[in-house]
């Protein structure tokens, strides 16, 4: 198993508007990329998770 890189851009509801958001994040899985984005999202602009929405989750391709 070995860790990669994923891009992830989605959107959150707040106040009766969209915002969106893009972030890239370090994981194994993509279920656990999703935990961390759902997480980090929440955290940082205070909405639940039902309110984030996930559009794209791609793998970066990083060479060694």
């Amino acid at each position: 198993m070995s860790v990669k890189t994923y891009q992830v851009s989605g959107f959150y509801l707040k106040n009766k508007a969209h915002q969106r958001f893009s972030t890239q994040v370090r994981g194994i899985k993509k279920e656990d990329v999703i935990e961390e984005v759902l997480s980090e999202v929440g955290g940082r602009f205070k909405v639940k998770r039902p309110m984030i929405k996930i559009e794209k989750l791609e793998e970066i391709k990083t060479e060694e």
